[in-house]
């Protein structure tokens, strides 16, 4: 195929990692930089996000938040106990991370903020930054990184960076050495080939192939909640036609908890989480310590071994009381107001997310778990409370609170499918690697389709918004070195 146009480096992929990529090149001196994008406009799923991890910035140092890189790297490693993770890869991302904060804003004009708020469990430092301005999203005023995206994409076409929307690249060419030399475009109804030394694959995850995360997953179920924009693996395609070494595992990113996304029911997710909650499963009975949910990505673990992944969070209404009192006992950020008995009124009507009875035995009946079962569930975690001590699953005494006040609240939950990490192989300048482990020359991944930085569980202590922050940093480290080498191979 003849090519119909050229670009020194090409990225392909308009989402977290896309943008940053394109830019980057062009910081290094890389002339025509091309941006390719399937969908209409830049942001991929990074638009659904509110903030990206960092440390060593000046925010940081300007709240007197002491959180080293040196820490970060050693706790991520203990926690996934060095089992999936290259050091190398995560000790680049985690160094590379404070100064990516003053770069953003260098390039966006957008700065960031930290706050005690903006955390997901008590033992998360503030690492979690997130852009200073406000926009309105659907009638609520937000901090959305949505904006870093579109910024990045003006700074980028001001600098003479070309942007192709609605045209989707479907397959690479290498030489007889396996070097990179263009990118097959579907654009406007016809295929175009794009001359290239350079490509950047940024295309994100595959939780929109069934089979491929029933190949990495066994627990999938296609109605598993969470997906927003669902990422097809077009590019780990595309890697591994190439020869880009595939690993035989990837990383599922899951929180806790999905229940009803209706607007008028938002506080439904936040009251499964809560550690006072009693979770019990459709046989009736309790599964896990509920406090594991203080825990965003990991508490839903204990639901993959349950019937239909389905869990129900109990409640008596002196709970749902204290809630719409006094907030909630483990908030979840942004912060909203807590209108929980609103909520589940709304819910309890339709009869589909929620349910409010005078007894257990209606509460089973709409679960569908025996009354005996349920009944004795409650009856037994109830002896704990007065004892003081879980003798089942050993919760702290600070979250155990007996279920006695009816009406009885029963709340239906899943766990929350948020993004899949892998399975390309890179190394720390996000070379793609071939099957015996070397670079494929020209060929660099960034974001979640890279496999390196996350073990069998997402996140960790520190590392709450590691998903964007590995997408924003990879996406730097890829687009400086595409564009190193697009100037080195330059005729």
């Amino acid at each position: 195929m003849q090519p119909s146009t050229s670009a020194d480096v090409v990225v392909i992929g308009g989402g977290g990692a896309g943008p940053v990529a394109a830019v980057a090149a062009q910081d290094i001196g890389a002339g025509r930089v091309l941006l390719i994008e399937e969908r209409a406009k830049l942001g991929g799923n990074a638009v659904f996000a509110t903030g990206l991890w960092a440390c060593e910035t000046r925010q940081q140092r300007d709240a007197i938040v002491d959180v080293s890189a040196d820490e970060v790297f050693r706790t991520a490693m203990a926690w996934h106990h060095h089992e999936r993770v290259d050091p190398r890869i995560l000790r680049a991302v985690i160094n590379k991370s404070g100064q990516t904060i003053a770069w953003l804003t260098e390039k966006t004009g957008i700065d960031f903020l930290i706050s005690v708020e903006y955390k997901m469990s008590p033992d998360h430092a503030p690492t979690w930054h997130v852009p200073a301005r406000l926009e309105d999203h659907g009638g609520h005023t937000l901090l959305k990184f949505s904006q870093v995206v579109r910024a990045l994409g003006e700074t980028f076409q001001s600098r003479g960076g070309e942007v192709w929307t609605g045209a989707k690249a479907v397959a690479l060419r290498t030489d007889e050495n396996g070097a990179v030399t263009g990118v097959v475009v579907e654009r406007d109804g016809r295929e175009e080939f794009v001359e290239t030394r350079a490509v950047v694959l940024a295309t994100g995850g595959f939780h929109g192939d069934s089979e491929l995360m029933r190949k990495y997953f066994y627990f999938y179920d296609e109605s598993l909640a969470g997906f927003r924009i669902p990422m097809t693996g077009d590019g780990i395609r595309m890697a591994a036609e190439v020869g880009v070494r595939l690993e035989p595992h990837a990383t599922l990113i899951k929180e806790t908890c999905s229940s009803s996304e209706r607007p008028n029911e938002y506080s439904l997710g936040p009251a499964t989480r809560q550690p006072d909650t009693v979770w019990v499963n459709r046989l009736g009975r309790r599964f896990s310590d509920e406090a594991v949910a203080i825990h965003l990505q990991t508490g839903a673990n204990p639901l993959l071994r349950q019937p239909g992944m389905t869990g129900f969070a109990l409640y008596d209404d002196a709970m749902i009381r204290d809630v719409d009192d006094n907030g909630w006992l483990l908030p979840r950020a942004p912060l909203r107001p807590a209108h929980l008995r609103k909520h589940l009124d709304s819910a309890a009507a339709v009869g589909d997310w929620a349910v409010t009875a005078n007894s257990w035995a209606e509460v089973a009946a709409w679960i569908g778990a025996p009354a005996e079962a349920l009944e004795k569930t409650v009856a037994d975690y109830n002896e704990h409370c007065a004892r003081g001590y879980d003798a089942e699953f050993v919760k702290d005494r600070r979250y155990l609170r007996a279920l006695v006040e009816p009406p009885f609240h029963a709340i239906r939950f899943g766990p929350m499918m948020i993004d899949t990490v892998g399975p390309v192989r890179v190394d720390e300048e996000m070379h793609a690697l071939g099957e015996d482990f070397s670079p494929v020359p020209g060929l660099y991944v960034s974001g979640s389709m890279a496999s390196g930085w996350q073990g069998a569980d997402y996140c960790g202590q520190h590392l709450f918004g590691m998903a964007l922050g590995f997408a924003v940093n990879s996406g730097r480290i890829a687009g400086e070195q595409a564009g190193r080498y697009a100037e080195e191979a330059r005729p």
